[in-house]
C-alpha cells in the first residue's frame, strides 16, 4: 500500500496540471446541476448547459479531434470523393470546434443577462 501511496502523488500532480480546465469545469458544473436541481430557472438552466458544452468542446478538441481525423482520411478517401471529403473535414475538424465554443459561451452570457419582468398579459413591465 505505501509503494502505491508514493507512486500516486506524482500521478495526480500530472493528472491535474494537464487537466485542470477539465477538473474546475467538472466542479462549477456539479455546482451549477445542484442549484438547477434546488430551485430550477432559465437563467440556472442556461449556465448548466454553457458549462457542459464548454467542457464539451475542450475534450473535443483534445481528444476527439484525433479520432475524427482518421475516421474522415478512411472513409472518405481522396480517391473516391475528395469534395465529401474536404466537407467532412471542414465541418467536423474546423467548424464544430468553434461551433461549440461559440454555443457554450454564449448560453452564459445569456445566463448573465439579466431577467426581464412581464407582466399579466405577457407584455413588458415599463420601469418606473
Amino acid at each position: 500500500m505505501e509503494d502505491f501511496l508514493d507512486r500516486a502523488g506524482p500521478w495526480f500532480v500530472t493528472l491535474a496540471l494537464h487537466n485542470w480546465p477539465v477538473l474546475l469545469s467538472a466542479v462549477l458544473v456539479s455546482w451549477a446541476a445542484l442549484r438547477v436541481y434546488a430551485c430550477p430557472t432559465r437563467r440556472r438552466v442556461l449556465l448548466l448547459y454553457g458549462l457542459f458544452i464548454l467542457v464539451l468542446a475542450f475534450e473535443y478538441q483534445k481528444h476527439g479531434l484525433t479520432y475524427v481525423r482518421g475516421t474522415t482520411g478512411y472513409l472518405f478517401s481522396a480517391e473516391a470523393n475528395p469534395a465529401l471529403r474536404r466537407l467532412s473535414q471542414l465541418t467536423l475538424l474546423e467548424a464544430l470546434p468553434v461551433a461549440l465554443y461559440l454555443l457554450g459561451l454564449a448560453f452564459l452570457v445569456l445566463s448573465a443577462l439579466p431577467a426581464r419582468q412581464v407582466g399579466p398579459r405577457g407584455g413588458d413591465v415599463p420601469r418606473a
